[in-house]
């Protein structure tokens, strides 16, 4: 954020070079600059620049918000590429100024903000013919932050926003723990920077090389030690957590929220991609247009980036400018670049049955024309549980790569790719694409990068079979402690059943007893009852007596006339799977039922796991959560699962087991058995007391 403010100027006249602005032989007239005090504070005077083109027709506006950690920068500090678009088009160019922390905190600079847009809107027409219906809001860095935030907390909103490099949230771990790319402060160097936020004075800029070099350093401490976010908003959010989301634009999005383009380099150490491509994940939820032009392998403000990638995407910038603050179409004639976002959004739209097939495909065929650079928010939509609009993007995917791979000079985003694959949060089939495609790049990368995935739900279980194989190897070196330790890890990471008691069994070896029925979440302990009678297949709708009234004492009227009593049955199988036919009788075509009552201490939401054969119906609490008509599918480790909200003290859990005919092989078995399980949405069983 600070080194974009140190080049800020450079920046903007390599832009203006890179977009190839040209005014034809005759210059445009250039604008009239005044500088107005938009506030004050006590003796604080908070000034804006206003460049006004001649006449007074009123003219849209186009605000600049300036970078630089929202601790130095000016308004003098303006982007040339966008003053000069505002000259050729004859805009209103206003750059505002706000208090700086960390003298003031971010919520006195919210207040800025909104008092800049309330000025501009009640003295915008009067004083400069502003025409306050067509406001585009832009910014650099912190100045993205504030146009973000200007989205939600402005009004009236912006017509637009264009946040280059921003960032939608300042209490994420980026923004609160110690970074190592700030390198280190000397004594020196902290003592300048003390110094210079240490006279009590309040700033509004810092046109003052001593100021600019001093707050600078400053600023670099802060990012050295973590303290950034906890010093310019005067709340410390790992101990008040959810106090800053009122200045966290990603926190703050609604369908209301204004249209916005972002631009942002996908190896920037100082504000991370992830800043804005959490924002397009909030904006597509809910349903905001957007656009976000990733530049491979760029560092902040784009730095490092493909020339032409930038040059690319700032004259993009310029065109959304122009048309949201004029509603000027394109040149007749010139040629018309669809936004990526615009694509990804039509393939977003395909669904079953060919539902927006044919425009999906026109989509995926110009996309998979694109190179490289599109991969980070291809990626970023592919993140999606869209399981049509998946098969799409990744036929998109393979093109690319493959057309890519080709290409002698290309770079890839690798930094991204490792950040992506990475992300436990997505989706796992995408991040397998990366995965593959980071072991081309450098072999083996997945051999280091796998044993870290333990509590990765997409790769656990590839994970879990690493360190079951590292206790093999282990016990093979006789190394005893060094295999306890990966069996342990394994049995404790594990979710899969088989992976489980292999863990466990491997441990029970070395003179542990691990708890498999616990880990799991398995219901071991029954009151049974059966069989009724269900002639063919009629018992899974049939109702039994239990299902109106479960009464522990009562005695029914069973198959073939036999009267039949609740029975208390304990399993002690490993993967706690109930045999009825052993526990009640071996019979077919009949219903039986099992019952628990258990116990947690409070209120939560879980998941249940069970199979049954033949099938089964779930009551929790008298509710049925779960009924599966199945017949002759075996009973399977969490063959149906449905999430389920246990309430603080005592549940009662009411199982129905149906036995279906004797199969038309006479060598197949009739097996009738129940397995049940409580676990998290992650597999992890709930620790629950049973029934006594």
């Amino acid at each position: 954020m600070i080194r974009d403010c140190f080049n800020w100027a450079a920046t903007c006249f390599l832009l203006v070079i890179m977009t190839g602005l040209s005014f034809g032989a005759e210059a445009p007239k250039p604008l009239t600059k005044t500088t107005y005090v938009y506030k004050k504070v006590g003796d604080v005077e908070v000034q804006a620049d206003v460049y006004r083109p001649e006449g007074t027709t009123p003219r849209p506006v186009v605000v600049w918000i300036h970078g630089g950690a929202l601790i130095v920068g000016s308004r003098s500090q303006v982007p040339k590429n966008i003053l000069e678009l505002c000259t050729k088009e004859e805009l209103i160019f206003v750059s505002i100024d706000y208090r700086l922390a960390p003298e003031v905190k971010l919520p006195e600079i919210a207040t800025d903000l909104k008092d800049a847009f309330r000025w501009l809107h009640e003295q915008g027409p009067k004083l400069f013919q502003a025409d306050t219906s067509h406001i585009v809001v832009t910014g650099g860095s912190a100045g993205g932050f504030l146009t973000m935030l200007s989205g939600a907390i402005v009004q009236p909103k912006p017509q637009a926003l264009l946040a280059y490099w921003g960032y939608g949230d300042i209490d994420n771990k980026w923004a609160m723990s110690a970074s190592t790319h700030h390198g280190m402060n000397t004594p020196e160097e902290n003592k300048a920077a003390l110094a210079a936020v240490s006279q009590g004075k309040v700033f509004t800029n810092s046109d003052d090389p001593a100021v600019q070099k001093g707050r600078g350093l400053y600023y670099r401490g802060l990012r050295q030690t973590g303290a950034w976010s906890r010093e310019v908003t005067g709340i410390d959010a790992a101990k008040e957590p959810g106090k800053l989301d009122p200045y966290c634009p990603v926190k703050l999005i609604t369908k209301d929220y204004p249209p916005i383009m972002m631009i942002h380099g996908t190896a920037d150490t100082d504000v991370p991609y992830s800043c804005s491509s959490d924002m397009a994940v909030e904006l597509k939820k809910h349903g905001v247009p957007h656009e976000l032009l990733t530049i491979p392998n760029a560092e902040h403000g784009l730095r490092d980036g493909d020339p032409q990638l930038v040059a690319k995407a700032n004259a993009r910038a310029l065109e959304y400018i122009l048309q949201h603050a004029t509603s000027k179409a394109p040149a007749a004639g010139a040629a018309v670049d669809k936004p990526v976002t615009a694509q990804l959004a039509a393939i977003a739209q395909a669904g079953p049955q060919g539902k927006g097939s044919e425009a999906a495909r026109a989509a995926q065929m110009e996309l998979s024309q694109r190179g490289v650079e599109i991969l980070p928010e291809l990626l970023i939509a592919m993140d999606t549980t869209n399981v049509v609009a998946a098969n799409w993007y990744r036929i998109v995917f393979e093109q690319i790569v493959a057309s890519e791979k080709k290409r002698a000079d290309v770079v890839w985003p690798i930094k991204f790719f490792k950040e992506y694959v990475s992300d436990a949060s997505r989706v796992g089939r995408p991040r397998r694409l990366v995965l593959a495609l980071l072991d081309e790049f450098e072999p083996n990368f997945s051999k280091d990068w796998y044993p870290t995935r333990l509590t990765d739900p997409s790769f656990r279980h590839e994970a879990v079979s690493r360190a079951l194989s590292a206790g093999d190897q282990a016990l093979k070196a006789k190394n005893n402690d060094l295999a306890k330790a990966e069996f342990r890890k394994a049995f404790e990471n594990g979710r899969d059943s088989s992976q489980v008691v292999q863990a466990a069994d491997k441990l029970r070896s070395l003179g542990e007893t691990p708890d498999v029925i616990g880990h799991l979440g398995l219901v071991v302990d029954w009151w049974l009852v059966g069989p009724f009678d269900a002639p063919e297949k009629t018992g899974f709708s049939k109702v039994f007596e239990p299902e109106n009234k479960v009464d522990l004492q009562a005695k029914y009227p069973g198959q073939g006339g036999s009267e039949i009593a609740w029975i208390k049955h304990h399993t002690t199988d490993t993967l706690g799977q109930l045999n009825l036919i052993s526990a009640i009788s071996s019979t077919r075509e009949a219903v039986g039922y099992a019952y628990t009552e258990i116990e947690v201490p409070q209120s939560l939401q879980a998941q249940l796991g069970c199979g049954a054969d033949d099938n089964c119906t779930v009551w929790l609490n008298g509710e049925k959560v779960l009924a599966r008509e199945q017949w002759l599918n075996g009973t399977r480790f969490d063959r149906f699962v449905t999430p389920i909200k246990l309430k603080a003290g005592r549940n009662t859990l009411l199982v129905k087991i149906c036995q279906g005919p004797q199969h038309k092989d006479p060598e197949v078995s009739n097996n009738w058995s129940l397995q049940l399980r409580l676990c998290d949405n992650q597999g992890q069983g709930i620790k629950f007391t049973a029934m006594k």
